[in-house]
């Protein structure tokens, strides 16, 4: 009976395919965002192989090269080089080359979350980027730690 209903009042019908696609749009938009977020740091161009002398320094990593974060508030896409926040700090060689320094919450590279934290403060340093610039594709990046890179 209540499709005789509907039937009766169509613009209860109209209305609730309209709400029913915008709802349906907003969930794909929410599912996308996620999905490419997720998917971030595999698609980054930057992460190359070391090379012979990075592989040799990569487990190097010690509490003697902990940076201690400066306390900053995000920066703003127009902000002036160089680029500095909690997470990490980024210098402007030129046009297409950069030194990005993170700043982990911890300081001991044995920590089971060390490599955690360093990836997600790589992820906002080119996220940063990508906003400011929309692609990061033929930019080069020297990373502080130097593992940052292979992460």
């Amino acid at each position: 009976m209540q499709s005789i209903t509907l039937r009766k009042q169509p613009k209860k019908v109209a209305l609730l395919i309209s709400v029913s696609l915008v709802i349906l749009v907003l969930m794909s938009g929410l599912l996308w965002y996620y999905v490419s977020d997720a998917s971030f740091g595999s698609k980054n161009p930057s992460q190359s192989s070391p090379t012979n002398s990075e592989n040799d320094q990569s487990d190097t990593t010690t509490a003697e090269s902990y940076i201690e974060a400066p306390i900053i508030d995000e920066p703003e896409i127009s902000s002036d080089y160089p680029i500095e926040s909690e997470s990490y700090k980024i210098e402007q060689e030129d046009s297409r080359r950069y030194i990005i320094t993170l700043y982990p919450g911890t300081d001991n590279s044995e920590d089971p979350n060390y490599n955690s934290e360093i990836r997600a403060q790589k992820n906002k340093a080119i996220r940063y980027l990508q906003e400011r610039y929309g692609s990061v594709t033929n930019f080069s990046f020297e990373w502080n730690p130097e593992n940052a890179e292979n992460l």
